[in-house]
């Protein structure tokens, strides 16, 4: 029917996630989740990205449990590509984490993967910069504050602050995160300290706009006093077919050509019956059974304008239909010719004066 018709059974198969007894039990926030696009906006392909999604670096005592997370396209080979630790006391770097491994496509055709790190400084600033299989810089943030690298891959480049950052007193198992809705890393924010989830694309998080399938994978996690457990589901809508339609070439023909009309109204009919379509969701079509050919002995042009239109998709077909009509037809205007035949020496100047007035 329409997005408003799926977005409604979307929240309906929503509604379902749900939590009975327990002690104060808390449960992941929904509330940020939407249906696909009913039309797969964008290309099916989902665009090629990685970005530092996550990660944790102080908490109360001792650190534990530091990681980085990278999340982005299903499939990147993360082979070669490594995180740079930097000190924004100097711009210099302290540490490097070689990345290994393909990104899991967790139902959205994006995943993500954590990388265990002991170490990770406490900031004021510090930053990592994502560094790919050829040494380009993808990103380089920081958190404490922001400083200019002065060695190592990002060197003279400045650092983008991500605006949070954890304390001595963050309580172990949270993290940095990027939540929000997107393709790429500009397109969510950061937040936290909050529930970490390394290896997972985020709690608040979709990864959209490359969904070949049209998916959202919703992983409802319900924790209290004695008890936790999880609920993952995927919601998905399959893509109708692409919508194609007819490309009819213009087609002039000759009135001497055809027999008679109906002859040509035949050829008409052939020619028109090219314009079609295929594919797409209950797609409406420009009704052409009320055109006729042009009349056999005056010729003219048939302008075809034919429109398709389904949910997702429209298109147009146009093309022309002309007869050339017969030359006009010129007739002689011979006069009448009296002679005596005593102007004629015989028979045969008889004759050849005739066959010159016939012709």
């Amino acid at each position: 029917e329409d997005q408003a018709a799926l977005d409604s059974a979307f929240a309906n198969w929503l509604a379902g996630f749900g939590v009975t007894g327990g002690c104060d039990p808390q449960a992941t926030d929904l509330s940020d989740l939407s249906a696909p696009s009913l039309c797969g906006e964008g290309d099916s392909t989902p665009t090629n990205a990685v970005w530092i999604n996550e990660f944790h670096y102080d908490n109360s005592g001792g650190d534990v449990g530091e990681f980085v997370e990278i999340a982005g396209t299903a499939g990147i080979d993360l082979t070669g590509y490594s995180i740079v630790l930097y000190n924004g006391s100097n711009g210099t770097t302290y540490s490097t984490i070689n990345l290994s491994g393909s990104i899991d496509d967790e139902g959205s055709g994006y995943g993500a993967l954590s990388f265990n790190q002991a170490g990770i400084q406490n900031g004021a600033p510090d930053g990592l910069a994502l560094v790919d299989a050829s040494n380009n810089v993808i990103e380089f943030i920081s958190y404490e504050g922001s400083f200019t690298a002065a060695a190592g891959p990002a060197d003279g480049m400045d650092s983008v602050d991500i605006g949070v950052s954890e304390v001595s007193s963050t309580p172990i198992g949270e993290s940095l995160q990027r939540t929000g809705s997107g393709s790429q890393a500009s397109d969510f924010s950061w937040t936290g300290p909050v529930a970490e989830s390394p290896g997972s694309l985020n709690s608040g998080q979709t990864a959209t706009g490359g969904n070949a399938s049209n998916t959202v994978t919703v992983t409802f996690e319900v924790s209290d006093l004695c008890d936790s457990g999880t609920d993952t589901a995927t919601f998905t809508v399959n893509p109708s077919s692409d919508l194609v339609i007819s490309d009819v070439q213009d087609l002039t023909v000759n009135a001497c050509d055809y027999a008679d009309q109906t002859a040509l109204d035949s050829a008409f009919t052939n020619w028109l019956a090219g314009f079609s379509f295929s594919g797409g969701c209950d797609p409406q079509a420009t009704d052409l059974s009320d055109l006729s050919a042009p009349d056999l002995c005056t010729g003219g042009s048939v302008n075809v304008t034919y429109v398709v239109t389904e949910l997702c998709d429209s298109g147009t077909d146009e093309a022309v239909f002309k007869l050339s009509p017969a030359p006009a037809l010129t007739i002689s205007d011979v006069q009448d010719s009296t002679s005596s035949s005593c102007d004629y020496a015989d028979q045969a100047a008889l004759d050849s004066a005739f066959s010159n007035w016939l012709a």
